[in-house]
């Protein structure tokens, strides 16, 4: 019964914010998109003073009614003070991200304001968050460095097209009298790849077999032909670098191959173990990035989804999306 009245009203004021704060790029925070409220101190300090007050007015003492006001005064310039310290903020956020199921999905944030914005708190519902000691312009800063760059984190629990919610900025300065805060909803659109899991390679014909040393250790078959060498670029497989060169002072280079057309490989639901959807998906997201590493030419055949053979990040990217958005 409390769980169900407690949902009703979250899907009202769900509701009323989508009103209220629309999904945008950009927000400035200001009096339509900031809440406030006294924090458990808060409540305590109002508490106090009332009990101050009517003792100072039930006994006539002078010097606790002058306390009161003076505990109301300053009340209400804490209230103000938290209030402006997230007036004017503005934040912006890079609408989509990748990640792997089971990871934490790092989403950026731009924060950019004219003064200084202190305690702030950022994160997903439900989600680890990231604490900023303060954002903005100070008196001591050159006036260009305005942005602070904030990365905040989801954990992805399962794979698929995710929509995380809104991001909260919180804040309790100053004194702790107040929780000033906003929710922003970005549009966040989350790409939660499978799990990569290795996968045996005498489960698959044209496996390409694993060094002890996690290494891809690539066997250049016939029909990989030999094509060039060129410099070595940082990510490149190491079983590809050309050793004699190396030996001989002629620097760090690596063999790049091409292949033959008939030689493409072709990965597919069938050609895996009878295993779960979801562990087949794993499997073939991990053949994704080996083969990738190697810079096969590759395909990817699903129930209602082909990709033809190709290489490069653009391809292992359509790859990892079209299993990611696998539905079976």
């Amino acid at each position: 019964m409390i769980n169900t009245f407690k949902q009703y009203w979250a899907n009202k004021f769900n509701q009323w914010l989508t009103v209220r704060v629309p999904v945008a790029s950009e927000f400035e925070l200001s009096n339509r998109n900031i809440f406030i409220f006294p924090t458990r101190f808060g409540l305590v300090y109002i508490l106090v003073l009332l009990i101050l007050f009517l003792l100072g007015t039930n006994y006539q003492n002078n010097v606790i009614i002058l306390l009161s006001y003076l505990m109301g005064s300053f009340f209400i310039t804490v209230k103000l003070t938290a209030f402006f310290n997230l007036k004017g903020l503005v934040i912006r956020a890079e609408r989509y991200a990748q990640g792997f199921q089971g990871q934490d999905i790092p989403v950026k944030i731009t924060l950019d304001a004219n003064s200084a914005k202190y305690g702030l708190t950022l994160g997903f519902k439900d989600q680890s968050t990231t604490q900023v000691k303060y954002a903005g312009k100070t008196s001591n800063s050159n006036p260009q460095d305005r942005q602070t760059e904030v990365t905040i984190y989801f954990h992805a629990n399962k794979r698929g097209i995710i929509s995380p919610g809104r991001v909260k900025i919180l804040s309790e300065h100053a004194f702790g009298l107040f929780r000033v805060w906003s929710w922003l909803d970005f549009g966040h659109e989350l790409v939660v790849y499978p799990h990569p899991k290795a996968i045996a390679s005498k489960h698959l014909l044209e496996m390409p077999s694993v060094a002890e040393d996690g290494e891809l250790a690539v066997s250049h078959r016939e029909g990989d032909e030999f094509k060039e060498l060129a410099s070595f670029k940082p990510g490149e497989s190491m079983s590809r670098v050309a050793w004699k060169q190396l030996a001989r002072g002629q620097g760090k280079l690596t063999k790049h191959y091409h292949q033959l057309t008939g030689q493409r490989r072709h990965l597919s639901l069938d050609m895996l173990p009878p295993v779960s959807i979801e562990q087949k998906l794993s499997y073939l997201c991990y053949l994704v990035l080996q083969y990738s590493q190697a810079s096969y030419s590759f395909g990817l055949s699903l129930t209602q989804k082909h990709i033809n053979a190709d290489h490069g990040e653009q391809h292992k990217q359509q790859c990892l999306r079209a299993l990611a958005e696998f539905n079976g």
